[in-house]
């Protein structure tokens, strides 16, 4: 059934460690659902002596220009990751229970879901739902000793030269920080031309500011900020999930610094995974993750998700946008 806000806290907060990535903190689900401006947060829960389903999404109704559907309502995870989390004595729990979501959606005029599963707790696998490989990604083990050890040495050369350089990274504690890191970030996104995906309002920033979760910490030389890297923090996991630099930060590997220096709080902190993402393609040479790479030879696969609620009506649409030449391949190829 649907749930509110507020229970849906209380059921992420009451999953085992295991399963609480920080994707899935309600709180992240609706500061990314207001970077949207037609969308909802969606929160269902199913659960009985076999086992639980939760699942938190966005809702999205669009109007398009088609004699088949005037408005599609859809539903897509929330950026980063998500997908269902279903804790199962057995298989037949499963299997009810998404057929139960079906219905719930179905109920809602709902049309496809588009979903970015979780690497690391792989909840794409025991489904319905057809799954497609994107690309690697790269974690850090964080229970493992000596962690800069751990490193490829390129890594651990660029995290010398940050401290040879002067390099500090400490914590933001103000909403001043935030915001400094929000028109920094803003700033290299321009620079990079960045899609639309990956830019943000600085109210966003501040929502994310007033989460538990979210953690930023700043790169500065001799007191001027030249790097920031956001990240998000459960008991299990830390998300690398932004981050931006001058011209100068990159000059002397501040990121590098950065995430080094999160990687040994995080840590200390007993948590025990720390998953960087991958590159901007499935590339194994894509520049990113060589990036990334160097920190971790540890790898998970991401995957992503369709599930169609209404096979005619989707199959219709596809012919439609297919016989009008415009693009037909994504899972939410209408807008």
């Amino acid at each position: 059934m649907l749930i509110n806000i507020e229970r849906a806290r209380e059921i992420f907060s009451d999953l085992p460690s295991a399963y609480q990535y920080p994707t899935l903190d309600p709180d992240y689900v609706e500061a990314d659902c207001k970077e949207k401006g037609n969308a909802q947060p969606i929160y269902y829960f199913d659960q009985n002596n076999q086992g639980s389903f939760y699942h938190a999404t966005h809702q999205i109704k669009s109007v398009i220009n088609s004699p088949i559907l005037a408005d599609v309502v859809d539903f897509e995870s929330q950026r980063g990751y998500g997908g269902p989390i279903v804790i199962a004595k057995n298989g037949s729990f499963s299997e009810s229970a998404y057929a139960r979501y079906l219905g719930a959606m179905k109920d809602m005029n709902g049309l496809v879901e588009f979903i970015r599963y979780i690497p690391l707790i792989e909840n794409r696998i025991n489904t319905p739902i057809v799954a497609s490989f994107e690309r690697e990604t790269v974690w850090i083990d964080l229970c493992r000793d000596n962690l800069l050890a751990s490193y490829e040495t390129r890594a651990r050369t660029a995290i010398r030269k940050a401290e040879k350089n002067g390099v500090i990274s400490s914590w933001a504690t103000d909403r001043e920080s935030w915001s400094l890191f929000s028109k920094l970030y803003s700033r290299r996104m321009s620079e990079l031309n960045a899609s639309e995906e990956f830019c943000f309002s600085h109210d966003y920033f501040i929502r994310l500011m007033n989460m538990h979760s979210a953690h930023l910490l700043l790169a500065s030389v001799d007191g001027e900020v030249i790097a920031g890297a956001l990240f998000l923090m459960t008991d299990d996991f830390m998300e690398y999930h932004l981050s931006a630099s001058t011209s100068e930060g990159m000059r002397v590997c501040a990121t590098q610094h950065l995430i080094h220096t999160a990687a040994e709080a995080a840590a200390a902190k007993r948590i025990k995974y720390f998953h960087l993402g991958g590159g901007t393609d499935n590339s194994k040479e894509n520049p990113l993750l060589f990036f990334k790479s160097g920190f971790s030879k540890n790898r998970s696969e991401y995957y992503t998700g369709k599930w169609v609620f209404d096979e005619k009506i989707y199959a219709d649409l596809q012919h439609q946008w297919m016989t009008e030449g415009k693009g037909h391949k994504r899972a939410i190829f209408y807008r």
